[in-house]
Order: structure tokens, then sequence, then C-alpha cells
């Protein structure tokens, strides 16, 4: 990314946009990924909506993106715009994708009061690390990425696993060794 704040604020913007359509979490979920700037149902400038997107229920989500050092948190401030664009009634989910799993303490409390209005999901970065998505090199390389093949458990891991689920109840959790293929 870029090292000014706001050229890789807009490159991340696009990131996430493409994340959203790639993830397999995100794409079976919205039908449609807009930049603020694309979508016809906005109602003014960029106040703290990066993106917005219709999932397969017709709802609209509005979706900020916080591109920050993973040291570093989101905070109360940090948010304070989104979330208040974000309460007009066009908007049914709100969700926060940042590339720090830090969230301090107060953009804690305003996000729990938040999801009683409207519902603030998170997209966090053990989220965006664990996506089961081949991240790009550069944003020159998005149309080329791809999802990640799942695991294949070996035969004898199945075999384990298909004689632990099979003694289980509802309830259970299974650890076992994996080896990289």
């Amino acid at each position: 990314f870029s090292d000014d704040n706001k050229a890789r604020g807009t490159q991340f913007e696009k990131l996430c946009k493409w994340y959203l359509q790639t993830d397999p979490l995100y794409a079976a979920k919205l039908e449609e990924v807009w930049l603020w700037d694309e979508w016809d149902g906005r109602w003014g400038p960029d106040c703290g909506i990066d993106l917005v997107a219709r999932d397969t229920e017709g709802k609209i989500w509005a979706i900020q993106a916080k591109c920050y050092a993973a040291h570093n948190s989101v905070t109360k401030h940090d948010i304070d715009s989104f979330l208040s664009e974000s309460i007009n009634p066009k908007i049914d989910n709100r969700l926060l994708i940042a590339t720090t799993d830090g969230l301090a303490p107060n953009a804690v409390k305003v996000i729990k009061r938040q999801n009683e209005v409207v519902p603030v999901h998170q997209a966090m970065l053990t989220n965006l690390l664990d996506a089961s998505i081949e991240w790009p090199l550069s944003l020159d390389d998005l149309s080329t990425a791809k999802v990640r093949q799942p695991y294949t458990p070996k035969p004898y891991q199945q075999t384990a696993i298909d004689e632990v689920v099979s003694q289980l109840d509802d309830r259970g959790q299974l650890i076992m060794a994996a080896i990289d293929p």
C-alpha cells in the first residue's frame, strides 16, 4: 500500500471489495458490493461509509475499511462517523473490516450499544488471515487471485475423524495433529 494515508485508504477499500466478492463466506452472502461512490443509493459524500453491499435477502450493508498497522487499535473516534452515518434507514447491517485485531475498550462499548439498533459485524486481522483465499501479491493481481483449496484429510485421519464423530452426541471437539501436504 501507498505511504500516503488517503491513497492507502482508497487502495484498501478496493482490496476489501475484492475480499467480499472472493472469500467464500461473504461471496455466498453478498450479491453485490460497491465502493461508496459507485452506489446509486448514496445520500451524499463519503462521511464514514467506505463500501456498501446488498445481501441475498436484499438487505443493505454499510462497510468501513480500516487499514492500520497490526499493533494499532481501532478507537471509538475512528468509527464514530461510520456508526452515525450508517444509522440511516436504508442500512440493515454494518461491517467493520480492519487490518488489526485491536479494538479499543470504548469502541467495544459503543459497538455493543449500536448492535441493538443495527448490527455491527467485524472482520478483523485474524479473520482476514484465516480467510479461504489466496491473497494477491499486489493490487494489480486482484483478477488472478483465487479461493484456497480446503485441506483434505489423509485416509488414516479421515478414519479417526469418522470414528470420533460417530461417538459424539451433540457437542464435542476433535484436535489432532496435521502435517502439511
